[in-house]
C-alpha cells in the first residue's frame, strides 16, 4: 500500500504542474491501477490513451457541441464557401447530432491538435452533404463537416486533468476497499451513475 500512496501523491503533484501532459498523467494512472488492482481506473485510462470505440461508453466531459459547416454551389457560378448552417435550417436528426458530439479520439491526438495554432477543428461527416441538399434553395452541397472549437477540446483536457486530481485526493485521504474504490473511480471519472459504467 505504501507504494500506492507514494504514486497517488506523485500523481497529485503532477496534476497541478501544467508542463505535465494529460497523456503522461494517464500513464501514471495505469501504473497505479495495476498496483491497486483497480480495473475501472485501468479501463478508463486505457480508453483515454487509445481512444473510445463506437460501442464504448464515453465520459460526460467528452460530449460537446459543434457547428455544421459546408460548401455550396449554385447557378451561374454562385457559391457559399465555409458556410455555417443555422440550426433552424438543419433537418431535426442532423440538428441533434450537431448538438451532441462525442469526442472519441486518443487524448494525445487532442493534445497534438491543440499544439497547433488552429482556432477550430473539423470532423468528417460521412453522408452529411447528402442530408444538406435542401438547406439553401437552388444550391447543392458539395462538402460538409462538423466543426468543434478549440475551447471545447481544451475543456476536455482540463476536465480529464481535474478528475484525476479529484480522484487522487479522494482515494489518498482514506483506504477504501477494492469494491469501494471501483465505485469511486466510476462515478468520479465518468460523471454518471456507477451502475451504467461497464
Amino acid at each position: 500500500m505504501t507504494n500506492s500512496l507514494d504514486m497517488i501523491a506523485a500523481i497529485q503533484q503532477a496534476t497541478v504542474d501544467k508542463t505535465e501532459t494529460v497523456s503522461n498523467l494517464l500513464r501514471r494512472c495505469i501504473v497505479l491501477a495495476h498496483q491497486t488492482n483497480n480495473s475501472a481506473l485501468r479501463n478508463w485510462a486505457e480508453h483515454e490513451l487509445n481512444g473510445y470505440k463506437t460501442e464504448d461508453l464515453v465520459p460526460d466531459y467528452r460530449v460537446t457541441t459543434s457547428v455544421i459547416k459546408g460548401n455550396f454551389v449554385g447557378p451561374f457560378g454562385s457559391q457559399m464557401i465555409n458556410f455555417s448552417v443555422p440550426p433552424a435550417l438543419l433537418p431535426a436528426d442532423v440538428r441533434e447530432m450537431a448538438g451532441r458530439i462525442e469526442v472519441r479520439e486518443q487524448i494525445r491526438s487532442i493534445e497534438h491538435l491543440l499544439e497547433s495554432d488552429r482556432a477550430a477543428f473539423r470532423r468528417s461527416a460521412g453522408d452529411l452533404p447528402l442530408m444538406l441538399q435542401n438547406v439553401l434553395v437552388g444550391m447543392t452541397c458539395i462538402g460538409a463537416w462538423y466543426e468543434t472549437t478549440r475551447e471545447s477540446l481544451e475543456t476536455i483536457l482540463e476536465s480529464a486533468r481535474n478528475r484525476i486530481l479529484q480522484l487522487m485526493l479522494e482515494i489518498g485521504s482514506g483506504q477504501p476497499s477494492t469494491d469501494e474504490l471501483e465505485k469511486i473511480v466510476k462515478s468520479r471519472l465518468y460523471g454518471i451513475d456507477v451502475d451504467q459504467v461497464p
